[in-house]
């Protein structure tokens, strides 16, 4: 197994291609091979789930988005250019002009 867990999904997909080149090699043993099997399972496992809490971010931050639309009228990140800068999230064009 790899000396370090793998942290995110890219660090697991790389562990994942250096196995498949690993058990490519029809050198190594067998008992070698079932090591790295396991490890791969365990990883595609983690994978699948480092995927699913992603997804899960992204639901959470969809709904406080759908919320913060609901209330303010403006998306995370929503910003408006003005002649003198601009306007946060929720701020009038107008209202940032005048205090700017």
């Amino acid at each position: 197994m790899a000396a370090e867990e793998p942290r995110d999904f890219d660090e697991v997909a790389q562990r994942l291609n250096r196995i498949v080149e690993a058990v490519g090699d029809e050198s190594l043993p067998l008992d070698e091979a079932l090591k790295l099997y396991e490890e791969a399972v365990s990883l595609g496992l983690q994978a699948g789930d480092l995927l699913e809490d992603g997804l899960d971010a992204t639901d959470e931050r969809d709904a406080l988005e759908a919320e913060l639309t609901e209330v303010g009228g403006a998306s995370i990140g929503d910003e408006q250019t003005t002649t003198s800068g601009t306007a946060e999230a929720g701020e009038s064009v107008e209202g940032a002009a005048r205090t700017a």
